[in-house]
């Protein structure tokens, strides 16, 4: 998707170990667009570029949710570390394995009262852990 948008960025997956400090060095500069994997993400220290304070600190999106909670938080934790300011963000879709494995009894209920078909759910919700969104998955 970033490539057909033409946004520019760089992938941090665990496979690269000689670029990989290069990329991780880059990640805290302003514009720098990093994708990385839960095989990156552990120990992973971003170093806030110069300006990035100011502009709100590191912005984490994360594409799903894990069974382990503990992995969302850690990923979660990556965006406001050592008192620096930071932002995440979850998407999540109605087809992620994790919400059929759990809610999908609770969540094809609330469809029906919504009026709402398959495929076109897009919604968001303030919840306790933050900014959650609930889009279909591409």
């Amino acid at each position: 998707m970033l490539k057909r948008k033409n946004i520019p960025h760089n992938v941090l997956n665990a496979k690269q170990h000689k670029s990989e400090a290069e990329v991780v060095a880059r990640a805290g500069q302003k514009g720098a667009v990093t994708i990385a994997t839960n095989m990156a993400g552990r120990g992973t220290d971003i170093k806030l570029g110069q300006g990035i304070k100011e502009l709100g600190g590191l912005h984490i999106i994360g594409t799903e949710r894990h069974e382990s909670r503990r992995i969302d938080l850690q990923l979660r934790g990556r965006s406001g570390r050592q008192g620096d300011p930071g932002f995440s963000r979850f998407y999540l879709s109605l087809e992620d394995d994790l919400m059929r494995l759990f809610s999908s009894d609770r969540v094809a209920s609330i469809m029906d009262r919504m009026g709402i078909e398959e495929g076109e759910v897009n919604f968001s919700e303030d919840g306790d852990e933050g900014d959650i969104k609930c889009t279909e998955k591409s």
